[in-house]
């Protein structure tokens, strides 16, 4: 027969202790991987934009212009949320009545959380791209742009997004965040692009 002092286990005072320790560690562990998954969404903005940039000025070193489109794949404002949203295939060939992303030549591979749109002035010279979503579906847009000045250093495109108009890209690389022309960065007035 075993003494008490024989047997092995754990006592309830020992589980209790483990119990706490991998809740402390999920406590902590959850929200970094959350936040991790937000600033992975939201690079998909960046990077589609920084696509469409390149789009757009191989448009402008063939044809001497810049080409708009109306907010893709939703209207702005439209289908915003954590949810990607698919797109419409461009036709093939590619016509003049062709939505703008496709006459660039630019299509991103599948559906996004972002919905897109880009602007230019009057003469095509200089234009505007900014992309938004909610990517964390607690109703505060996350807008990122893009700002590309003509030849006089100005951007006089109108931003077909009224969440980031013109003047609003930051260039985050600076101390403090300063508005940026030429690169893609989050807008001034958006407060989510900033936090992941």
């Amino acid at each position: 027969m075993l003494s008490l002092k024989q047997r092995e286990g754990f006592t309830l005072i020992e589980l209790m202790i483990v119990v706490a320790i991998i809740g402390i560690l999920a406590a902590v562990a959850i929200p970094n991987f959350i936040r991790y998954q937000l600033r992975t969404r939201a690079g998909e903005g960046r990077i589609n934009l920084a696509a469409i940039r390149t789009a757009e000025e191989a448009y402008l070193a063939e044809f001497g212009r810049y080409v708009p489109f109306v907010s893709t794949p939703a209207a702005a404002g439209v289908g915003l949320g954590s949810v990607k949203k698919p797109w419409v295939a461009c036709p093939i060939p590619v016509v003049p009545a062709s939505p703008g992303h496709c006459i660039i030549g630019w299509q991103p591979d599948g559906p996004t959380y972002y919905n897109y749109v880009a602007a230019t002035d009057a003469t095509a010279t200089s234009f505007v791209a900014t992309c938004e979503s909610d990517i964390d579906a607690e109703l505060t847009i996350n807008y990122w742009g893009f700002e590309r000045s003509n030849a006089a250093g100005i951007v006089t495109a109108a931003s077909g997004n009224p969440g980031c108009p013109v003047g609003s890209v930051l260039d985050m690389t600076a101390n403090p965040p300063v508005p940026a022309n030429n690169i893609v960065g989050p807008c001034a007035f958006d407060f989510g692009s900033t936090v992941f």
